[in-house]
């Protein structure tokens, strides 16, 4: 079973942006693994990113 995430803390706030966006993405880890902050764009209608 998955412990919670802390939030608050660096970690947990990256770890949670992972499995946000790769369940709004449906990507797959290796796709979320791959991905360089360069490749995501902030257009007016929210992230887009490559997968």
């Amino acid at each position: 079973m998955l412990a919670p995430l802390d939030r608050t803390a660096r970690d947990g706030g990256r770890e949670g942006a992972l499995v946000l966006l790769g369940y709004a993405c449906a990507a797959r880890v290796s796709e979320l693994v791959a991905l360089d902050l360069a490749d995501v764009v902030e257009t007016g209608d929210g992230l887009l990113v490559p997968v």
